[in-house]
């Protein structure tokens, strides 16, 4: 029986380099390449980085390498404004709470400063009929 060698070549990196201004500086991939006996895999190399045009005639797949980068980036950017709207909304609930929680504060205040009000005015009126009482029975 034979023994079967085959090799896998798959993307291993894409790197774009800027230089100190901003500027497009050049872009290169590399590529993986695996060895297999008989399907089992018994090396990997990695191989030297290309310019990316030679890269993808060699068969480099960077269109659906950007395309699933920019699906991942737009996934992670529709996260965000979900986590910023929850976020606004809790918010928005806590300073309604702590409204509520002052209009209510504030009621009870001016509940209890009523009641203060309505127990001085009675304990003044019982005073007042002691008062009046105690002058009628001197006067007899």
């Amino acid at each position: 029986m034979a023994i079967v060698y085959t090799e896998t070549k798959l993307p291993y990196e894409f790197l774009v380099r800027w230089d100190e201004n901003g500027q497009l500086q050049g872009s290169h991939v590399g590529f993986c390449t695996r060895t297999y006996k008989d399907g089992v895999e018994i090396a990997c190399s990695i191989d030297s980085v290309q310019p990316v045009n030679d890269g993808l005639r060699d068969g480099y797949p960077l269109a659906d390498i950007l395309a699933s980068v920019q699906s991942g980036f737009a996934d992670q950017g529709a996260a965000l404004l979900l986590d910023i709207a929850t976020t606004a909304a809790a918010h928005d609930k806590a300073h309604a709470d702590k409204a509520a929680y002052e209009i209510t504060r504030s009621e009870a205040e001016q509940a209890k400063a009523q009641s203060t009000l309505a127990t001085e005015a009675a304990k003044a009126a019982l005073e007042a009929q002691l008062t009046a009482e105690k002058a009628l029975a001197e006067a007899a």
